[in-house]
């Protein structure tokens, strides 16, 4: 890719007293009518800026192009409304494939059980590199971090890290605007033909930026979704108990959560990262699990183990077992494991069950579970009831986040209750 690069990508609300007005009282003199009170001006949500180290990439006018655009978005995160992006684009219909993408967003949100509107919101984006292409055009790859404060909890700074977006510019009669975007992850393939079959979260095709799908059905993929999303939605909570199970040594949450904190947005040299190689996200799991004092399970038919980086599909100290960075192997092992040596874990618990250092399993539906998380928070209702949970993971580096404001439309709850041994 040729042109301009950069090597290294590397509320409260204020109360307001009441106003009370008194009339004097027995003076037989009239008294001057209240004056009109000027309206309270309202806040404006979100701040956005570009990191110093990229900005010389882009002119001014491209910058605000792009801060424009991302205004927009957050500020339909922030009324639960999907706003018209149309104004950003080049031609009518460039849009419609972020609008939908929006749409779908902003119903997951409201399907939820708690005020997933924002309260406010910042953000930061990094130009990583700025490539002039033959035709005229820019071709703008960037990294997005950001802070959202959620009305149901605007005191928590739920945290986004590094979220991958490649625009294509152009310079038209009215200046610079965008002609296609994408985005790497979750959200930038949901709504996808083929629904990014087979695809991790945050692995895409090489060129997943280069892809387009002409004639696809963006808004109706998006309402589909958002059906299929409200669906699974009112499931939580019906769930039958399940019982505990037996465990001899108890997992420590607290260490589990702190080292999530820890290692969200960047990743520890004690461990290799699977980023690239389907996603980080279970790997990232295991460790938390680690850290909480669950041991490396060698023994028997169902394995859980890191001590290399070859393959093990064999008890013993050894290589890595699948189940160490697959979802779907965790979840088979914490199924089969009840009883054994080593994790104790309840598999589809009842979903509101949860505490922190318990697991969330994401993806479309319920036989494709794609990304996993580890629980930080509970929120909970007026009456104490859970509601929903914050969450860490990698891949999608996330710390805080609301579950109920994940694109995956379907959740799975794995209870962890100890280990034996």
């Amino acid at each position: 890719m040729g042109g301009r690069k950069r090597k290294n990508r590397a509320g409260l609300a204020a109360a307001m007293g009441a106003l009370l007005i008194l009339g004097a009282c027995g003076t037989g003199e009239p008294q001057a009518a209240p004056q009109p009170q000027e309206p309270e001006e309202q806040k404006i949500l979100g701040q956005g800026r570009f990191l110093a180290g990229g900005k010389s990439l882009l002119n001014q006018e491209q910058r605000e192009l792009l801060l424009g655009y991302f205004h927009s978005w957050y500020g339909s995160l922030a009324r639960l409304e999907t706003g018209s992006l149309e104004e950003h684009f080049a031609l009518a219909g460039q849009e419609e494939r972020d609008e939908a993408t929006l749409d779908y967003l902003i119903g997951v949100r409201k399907a939820q059980r708690t005020d997933l509107s924002l309260a406010d919101y910042a953000y930061t984006l990094d130009c990583v590199e700025a490539a002039d292409q033959e035709d005229g055009s820019l071709e703008v790859f960037l990294r997005l971090d950001d802070t959202q404060n959620f009305s149901a909890h605007p005191q928590v700074d739920s945290r986004t890290f590094g979220a991958e977006h490649l625009f294509v510019l152009e310079k038209g009669e009215a200046g610079w605007r965008i002609r296609s975007h994408r985005q790497l992850g979750s959200l930038g393939w949901m709504l996808s033909a083929g629904e990014g079959e087979a695809v991790a979260v945050g692995e895409g095709p090489a060129d997943w930026w280069e892809q387009e799908e002409p004639g696809w059905d963006y808004y109706g993929r998006s309402l589909e979704l958002q059906e299929r999303a409200r669906e699974y939605t009112a499931l939580r909570g019906t769930e039958a108990p399940i019982p505990a199970l037996e465990a001899g040594n108890p997992y420590d949450r607290r260490a589990a959560v702190e080292y999530a904190r820890q290692w969200v947005g960047r990743r520890s040299e004690d461990w290799p990262a699977y980023d690239l190689y389907g996603g980080n996200c279970q790997n990232f799991v295991s460790q938390c699990l680690a850290a909480g004092g669950i041991p490396m399970d060698t023994a028997g038919d169902h394995i859980w183990k890191w001590y290399g980086e070859s393959p093990s599909v064999t008890a013993g100290a050894w290589g890595r077992s699948a189940s160490w960075s697959a979802v779907g192997d965790f979840r088979e092992y914490a199924a089969g494991n009840a009883g054994g040596w080593g994790l104790q874990a309840g598999v589809d618990a009842p979903y509101f069950s949860g505490e922190p250092g318990d697991i969330l399993q994401l993806g479309p539906a319920p036989g494709d579970l794609r990304h996993a998380v580890l629980i930080t928070g509970v929120v909970a209702d007026g009456e104490g009831r859970t509601v929903d949970y914050l969450v860490a993971s990698n891949t999608a580096d996330l710390v805080d986040f609301p579950a109920g404001a994940y694109p995956y439309p379907y959740q799975s709850l794995i209870r962890i209750w100890g280990w034996n041994g």
